[in-house]
């Protein structure tokens, strides 16, 4: 029997005709031989409709339809079901999406495979980062990284107009090489420079690219604009590319100042950058 005839059987109608023709032709031989002869004519016909028809299709169709009278008078149980299947699904859904932000996506830097992340393992402050002069000793002395970069992640009150109110951002205190060393060049304007990295120099901010088309519409003009950050009015210096998120698996900060401004911006008296009690993420490669 040709594939073609194979799969006109699937339609109703047509199936309905060839059972028809079957059974007169079944009736009409058994009329002729005699029943005995050929025998069961349910079972010849069930024969016959394996050799050309859908055996395993039909078979399919029929535990569809008895499942779906089944579900029908049973409705509190499909509820319970599918409510089961979709919590199950969501919670594999959120596993997965944590997964691939964490163990799977690599760092959006040039060379990910290359950066490493730096953590001291003290007793009291078991992986809580390094100070930033352990970082500059670090640094002075280690012959095992090509650069060494120090950032740490904090919340500041940014607003792009200084005179609109602000609002909470998240930002990434950073070392003046934090670019150079994650090889993230700008899509806009520049990265920091030496003598900007120190409390004391003109306050530069970067910011990132979703902030720039959020709040600047994408303007090339947004290099030199003021952004006020702790009441602090900084000037934008560049614009971090859009594929660059910063480094930390679940917040993307959306500005960048030198980690010489944290004194400033927070009003202590204390030097970050001296203090050996606190501590900063260290981003190395």
């Amino acid at each position: 029997m040709t594939i073609w005839n194979r799969i006109k059987y699937l339609w109703p109608a047509r199936r309905r005709r060839e059972d028809r023709e079957m059974r007169e032709e079944l009736g009409s031989l058994a009329e002729i031989a005699g029943t005995n002869e050929l025998g069961n004519l349910t079972l010849v016909m069930e024969d016959a409709r394996a050799t050309w028809g859908w055996t395993w299709f039909d078979s399919i169709l029929r535990d569809v339809r008895y499942s779906l009278r089944a579900l029908g008078r049973q409705p509190a149980f499909v509820a319970v079901a599918v409510l089961s299947l979709a919590l199950a699904i969501g919670a594999n859904s959120a596993i997965f999406s944590f997964a691939d932000a964490v163990l799977l996506r690599p760092l959006p830097v040039k060379n990910p495979t290359a950066v490493l992340d730096v953590t001291s393992a003290t007793p009291d402050d078991l992986f809580e980062g390094m100070s930033f002069p352990d970082y500059r000793d670090l640094r002075d002395k280690s012959r095992s990284f090509s650069g060494l970069a120090a950032y740490r992640l904090t919340t500041l009150a940014a607003a792009a107009d200084p005179t609109a109110p602000a609002r909470i951002q998240f930002a990434n205190l950073v070392s003046d090489n934090f670019f150079a060393v994650a090889g993230v060049k700008p899509a806009a304007g520049r990265v920091f420079l030496p003598d900007e990295a120190t409390g004391h120099a003109q306050p530069a901010a970067m910011v990132s690219y979703d902030f720039w088309q959020q709040n600047y519409a994408g303007e090339p003009s947004v290099i030199g604009s003021p952004l006020r950050l702790n009441g602090i009015v900084f000037t934008i210096i560049g614009v971090a590319p859009a594929s660059f998120t910063g480094l930390d698996r679940f917040v993307r900060p959306s500005i960048f100042i030198p980690l010489g401004m944290e004194q400033r911006l927070d009003g202590d008296p204390m030097d970050p950058l001296e203090e050996r009690g606190r501590f900063t993420g260290i981003g190395a490669g």
